[in-house]
Formats: C-alpha cells, sequence, structure tokens
C-alpha cells in the first residue's frame, strides 16, 4: 500500500534572489498541473476522493491545510477514518503526495494563497475518478491565519 508523503525542497539565496527547489520531486508520472487560488481566506474544497489518481500539492504562495482520508469503501466510506492533516507554507518548499485511494480537502489560510496541483492522469481519465463527499463527512478543523 502507498502512503502520503511530503518530499522536502529547498531554498537557495544569493545576490541575484531566491531559487525555490525541489529537487526530489519525481515528475515522471505527472500528466498535467493547475493551480488553484481559492475566493476567501477559509474557503475549503472538498472532499473529493480518487481511486487510481495519484496527486502531488506544492503550495507557490501562502499557507494551505490539506486533509486526507484513506477511504476503506467507495461505496459507503465509514464517518470515523482517520484525518491526516498537512499544514503547507509557501515559504517552505516542499509537495505532498497524495497516492491513489485517499480523498482530500483543502482549506486555504492566508490571504492570495496559490496551489498548483499535479495529477497523474490527463483531464479526460480524470472525470472519470472523481468521487465527492459531503463537506461535513469527516471532521476536520476550521483554521485562518490572518
Amino acid at each position: 500500500m502507498k502512503y502520503p508523503k511530503l518530499i522536502s525542497g529547498g531554498i537557495h539565496n544569493d545576490t541575484r534572489g531566491t531559487v525555490k527547489f525541489m529537487n526530489d520531486f519525481d515528475m515522471s508520472e505527472v500528466k498535467r498541473c493547475y493551480q488553484i487560488t481559492n475566493s476567501h481566506i477559509g474557503s475549503t474544497r472538498g472532499w473529493q476522493g480518487h481511486k487510481i489518481e495519484q496527486k502531488w500539492f506544492y503550495v507557490t504562495h501562502g499557507v494551505f491545510k490539506l486533509y486526507l482520508v484513506k477511504i476503506d469503501s467507495w461505496s459507503n466510506p465509514s464517518s470515523d477514518l482517520k484525518v491526516f492533516e498537512y499544514y503547507m507554507n509557501g515559504n517552505h518548499p516542499e509537495v505532498l503526495y497524495v497516492p491513489e485511494g485517499y480523498a482530500n480537502l483543502i482549506q486555504m489560510l492566508s490571504e492570495n494563497a496559490q496551489l498548483l496541483v499535479y495529477s497523474s492522469l490527463t483531464l479526460e481519465d480524470a472525470k472519470n475518478d472523481q468521487i465527492r463527499f459531503p463537506l461535513n463527512e469527516w471532521n476536520f478543523k476550521k483554521n485562518i491565519i490572518e
């Protein structure tokens, strides 16, 4: 079984400016990429699950919290699944890998936050692998950073 994991990056500063990097992020399975900017602080997107799609999340600016649950049954998931929390800040480059079989919820915690999402499926294939669950399906903490 695959598990979510954080892939650490780094920052290099010199007189020319700053370079953020994630040299250990293997992008060989990535088929597409898109950016999310929510409408207001505290807004959420989710719960959305994927049976076969893998995702990688990278915060380019601001702060997000990502919540994950490993789905035990796609037709009738348990309401008491463990919720995993990942706090991600654009000032600390890292990529969150989410394997197939998980549902995610994304919450924007700071103004103008931006999140890049990489997917292992084409848009056409991904349309057939989206399972949405009610926002209140699993408990998560609503946090806001002003």
